[in-house]
């Protein structure tokens, strides 16, 4: 049997992993088979090649704005954020933080990505379209058990199986995330079980 050696921390993780364009299977919520979520540019799709179920979402992105500049006076960067009203400007006289000087200030957009605090991996659930993974089962009660894909199938069996796992880099690895009652050595053979059911699902 080939030795298991473990990947680096995101290569599981759902944004990561459709971000590199890899499918994620989730239970389609009209005929409940497997429908796939895909990120094609800054949108996500999901579709079920079993019905006729297809939806999109764009990618969110919170766009912030800050009047940016160096005080004259006090020699100090400045960098403070803007309301609203303030952000049609170009440029802006703001008062120094540090001095109280006035600073004349550029301003600069800053959009960053929105990431889903409504769900997390942990309950088994997309974070986008908030839908079941397909791969989906439970070891107890609030111990689900769930895969993006079968690839992810995979390396859960292999992690599972070996008792001597190693890693070739440092730094966390794709197991760190991984909740305890999959990791422990008693649960070891119940999880695997669990998992070979999902891989002829």
């Amino acid at each position: 049997m080939e030795k298991f050696v473990d990947l680096p921390f995101f290569t599981y993780d759902f944004y990561s992993f459709t971000s590199r364009g890899n499918s994620v299977f989730v239970q389609c919520p009209k005929c409940t088979k497997s429908a796939q979520i895909k990120k094609i540019d800054n949108t996500y799709i999901v579709q079920c090649e079993n019905c006729t179920f297809r939806k999109t979402k764009e990618e969110q992105y919170l766009v912030k704005a800050f009047a940016q500049g160096e005080c004259k006076s006090c020699r100090r960067h400045v960098n403070i954020q803007l309301e609203d009203k303030d952000r049609h400007y170009r440029k802006l006289n703001k008062e120094c933080p540090y001095c109280n000087a006035l600073v004349k200030c550029h301003i600069k957009i800053n959009p960053t990505k929105v990431y889903s605090n409504e769900v997390s991996n942990a309950k088994g659930t997309d974070p986008i379209f908030l839908l079941d993974f397909y791969l989906l089962t439970n070891l107890g009660p609030n111990q689900p058990i769930w895969a993006l894909n079968k690839s992810h199938l995979k390396y859960l069996i292999a992690y599972v199986s070996d008792k001597l796992r190693t890693k070739s880099f440092t730094g966390k690895t794709a197991s760190h995330s991984l909740p305890a009652y999959i990791k422990l050595a008693k649960n070891r053979d119940d999880v695997l079980r669990k998992l070979k059911q999902l891989e002829m699902k």
